[in-house]
């Protein structure tokens, strides 16, 4: 039962709710309007998240991480292959992962060790092979 959940649980975590869906859509109109100096909601948020990855990328990349160039979304992929995982998290299995990855083991160790939460990246669609 677990593991079919936990490989839904990346899909699911950003669906909104009714209630959420209809407050935004009536308040949608006023994200077109001028904000914090920018000309709309929209050019102030990505404006945001452009300086926001801007540091991530730079602190990850003091870290021997390669920030990958992304085409839009929300999450910063890197290149960790330059990152040693200790054996001992390879040999770890959880309910989730009955056989440890690499990427599950990298984001185990670190927020096990380093108090940092990375995510690892959902699979690939069937038939879709990743950039």
């Amino acid at each position: 039962l677990k593991k079919p959940i936990q490989l839904m649980l990346p899909f699911v975590q950003f669906c909104a709710t009714t209630p959420m869906q209809q407050a935004l859509s009536r308040v949608l109109p006023l994200a077109d309007e001028p904000y914090e100096g920018h000309s709309s909601y929209y050019a102030w948020l990505c404006a945001m998240y452009e300086q926001k990855r801007t540091l991530l990328g730079s602190a990850l990349a003091e870290c021997g991480v390669k920030p990958l160039a992304g085409q839009g979304g929300f999450f910063l992929m890197a290149d960790t292959s330059a990152l040693h995982v200790p054996d001992e998290y390879m040999r770890q299995t959880t309910a989730a992962a009955p056989s440890m990855t690499r990427d599950w083991a990298l984001c185990r160790w670190l927020a096990l060790e380093a108090g940092g939460v990375a995510p690892p990246p959902p699979p690939p669609q069937i038939g879709r092979p990743l950039p």
